[in-house]
């Protein structure tokens, strides 16, 4: 496989072959390896080595993508528990045991079992007849010929002219998901009975009251990428921690997020708006579910943006016949259903995960960035 190392300069590979050999060592001194002759005798035959689970290859630009999906959560979290400085030694260095270089692979790897898996079962399911990568690729190439085609003719355009490869393939994600529980619940494969949706409809009585039924939210969001005055992934995290930092306790979110020059939208989910909301922000919106009025979130990261959200009101909802909520209470039964599911099929997935290779390709990655 290409190292895909062209063009970044000698620095940004050396970098990146440092990054590996220390994630070799440190795996080595854990007794995650077996034997001591590693990634630095082996050299490019170690990078060969596929990552595989149930079979299907997991890429250098998949692994790519979600290295650079977690890279400032994981950064974030050693900084929020042990103070950590972002420094040339931060991946190999050790918080009180813990290894960023280390957890980084761990999250990557979770993560990639788990959409692997997803796929699979889209293809079972006759969603997705074509799972790899380069397919998406493919379908990401005419998506931007047919926008781009689309804007040439002063044609609405919903979303940017042109999609970058990360948050397009995140977002397709949640449509293939949405859609293969659709299927399933045609086909049979998950079944909904009659009893557990009236069980959870005395369920939906009992807790009306306390129901969240429509939430306002103050929404900030920071978009990053490679073009023209568009910040970068670690410009964009950094003027969110500032708005982070700076917002009070009831303070108005609009008008600190302005002198940063943070776009700030007023988001009303209802029963209705919260399931397209759900679609693209899955993330932010199962935050939250978990947050009461007055309440501010963590700093999230989702398709290409950082996210931070404040809840300013909820209004109770009104209680509903069987009817009317047995549609959106299947919906629910069935996605967890769907959720019980996939973590089984990732409990059992047959996963080739060789800790040297995946070292030198993320090692590239953040010598890249």
């Amino acid at each position: 496989m290409d190292d895909g190392g062209q063009g970044t300069g000698k620095k940004g590979r050396s970098a990146a072959y440092v990054l590996a050999l220390t994630l070799a060592a440190l795996l080595l001194a854990a007794g995650s390896l077996a034997a001591a002759y590693g990634w630095a005798n082996s050299g490019s035959a170690s990078e060969q080595r596929e990552l595989l689970v149930n079979g299907e290859p997991v890429t250098e630009e998949e692994l790519a993508l979600y290295v650079s999906r977690n890279r400032a959560l994981v950064a974030d979290y050693f900084r929020q528990a042990y103070g950590a400085e972002y420094s040339e030694e931060f991946w190999a260095a050790s918080f009180s045991g813990e290894v960023p270089l280390l957890k980084l692979n761990e999250t990557v790897k979770e993560q990639l079992v788990r959409t692997k898996v997803e796929l699979r079962l889209a293809k079972r399911a006759g969603v997705e007849e074509n799972i790899g990568y380069a397919h998406f690729l493919e379908r990401l190439k005419i998506e931007n010929e047919r926008r781009a085609a689309a804007a040439a003719r002063n044609e609405a355009v919903y979303g940017p002219t042109r999609l970058d490869e990360r948050s397009y393939y995140f977002h397709e994600l949640t449509l293939i998901r949405q859609a293969v529980i659709e299927a399933m619940l045609a086909s049979g494969a998950l079944s909904i009975p009659e009893t557990e949706l009236k069980e959870q409809y005395e369920a939906y009585r009992a807790l009306a009251a306390e129901a969240a039924g429509t939430t306002v939210a103050q929404w900030a969001s920071l978009a990053y990428g490679d073009a023209a005055g568009v910040p970068t992934r670690e410009q964009a995290y950094e003027r969110m921690g500032e708005l982070q930092s700076a917002l009070s306790p009831g303070g108005a979110m609009k008008e600190t997020a302005a002198h940063l020059g943070i776009p700030v939208v007023s988001a009303t989910l209802s029963e209705t708006t919260r399931r397209s909301y759900a679609l693209d922000h899955p993330l932010a919106i199962s935050a939250i579910d978990g947050m009461e009025a007055g309440e501010t979130s963590d700093l999230l990261e989702e398709n290409g943006a950082f996210h931070l959200i404040r809840v300013e009101k909820r209004t109770a909802a009104e209680e509903r016949e069987y009817e009317e909520v047995r549609g959106s209470l299947a919906e629910r039964l069935a996605e967890r259903q769907y959720e019980r599911l996939v973590e089984a099929e990732a409990a059992a997935a047959l996963v080739q995960w060789d800790d040297e290779a995946a070292a030198a390709r993320i090692g590239r990655t953040l010598g890249a960035e």
